[in-house]
């Protein structure tokens, strides 16, 4: 069995991240990203599962918010 580009990369230790964004009302694309090192009082935590919250983050994806046209992480 012929593994994926990314199940080789899991099994050498190496993980891809990825993030979803809000690129339009109800449209949501992922894009993987390299994570900057980490300094020596810091640690990086895995999220198994992530959702949209009801509150302000589905009044984003649905284009309904104020705070539509800004960026909120660097």
């Amino acid at each position: 069995m012929e593994l994926s580009g990314g199940e080789q990369l899991k099994k050498k230790g190496y993980s891809m991240s990825k993030e979803f964004l809000v690129t339009a009302p109800e449209t949501i694309e992922f894009h993987e990203y390299s994570e900057p090192q980490l300094l020596e009082d810091e640690v990086r935590i895995k999220s198994l599962v992530s959702g949209i919250k009801t509150g302000t983050e589905m009044a984003l994806y649905q284009g309904k918010t104020p705070f539509l046209d800004q960026q909120f992480d660097p």
